[in-house]
Order: C-alpha cells, then sequence, then structure tokens
C-alpha cells in the first residue's frame, strides 16, 4: 500500500497575490505599451497555429 501523503492547508488569505501598487513602474496602465505576445502561453500560441496550420479538410 502507497505511503499516505500530508498536505499542508493553504489559507484563503495566501491563495492570491497582491502587490503594493506603490512598488510598480508606473501610474495607470495607460502608462505601459501593448505587448505584441502574449505572456506564458508559448507552448499554447505554438498549438493553436499548428492547428490553423492543418488546411485539409476535416481538420
Amino acid at each position: 500500500m502507497p505511503a499516505k501523503k500530508s498536505y499542508t492547508e493553504v489559507p484563503v488569505g495566501k491563495l492570491r497575490w497582491r502587490p503594493d501598487p506603490a512598488t510598480l513602474p508606473f501610474e495607470t496602465t495607460d502608462d505601459l505599451k501593448p505587448l505584441q505576445e502574449i505572456i506564458g502561453q508559448k507552448r499554447g500560441v505554438e498549438a493553436f497555429r499548428f492547428g490553423m496550420g492543418m488546411d485539409k479538410q476535416g481538420y
């Protein structure tokens, strides 16, 4: 029989990170330049492009 794993319960207050606005290097998001890529989704974008590149019927 496999060993029983123990887990630590995470308090609800620690499930979401909220940055201190004073530490951000801009006043409002209007000060930021729009990005041309999707952050942290490289594999997803590659999969999407692969799928969209299928030009045979049924794909």
